[in-house]
């Protein structure tokens, strides 16, 4: 095996100490674009808000289709 694949062997060995470097500065790229999109991002951070949240719209939805239901509207579908 090491006849038929001695070159290639020796050749990556002499690439591969310079190779960790370049994907480090992908990485680093990676974090400098990353990181100010953080805050960027919507929603919540806090489980308790996000229920309480949702709670507050599943409420407001019901209303409004009891509302519907009580003026004889059908809801929409879809």
């Amino acid at each position: 095996v090491l006849a038929d694949h001695g070159t290639s062997v020796v050749n990556a060995r002499k690439v591969s100490p310079s190779q960790w470097e370049h994907w480090w500065w992908v990485c680093v790229a990676g974090e400098i674009v990353f990181i100010p999109l953080v805050f960027l991002m919507t929603g919540r951070w806090r489980p308790k808000r996000a229920r309480q949240d949702f709670e507050d719209y599943e409420r407001k939805m019901q209303a409004e289709l009891a509302a519907l239901e009580g003026s004889g509207v059908a809801p929409a579908t879809g």
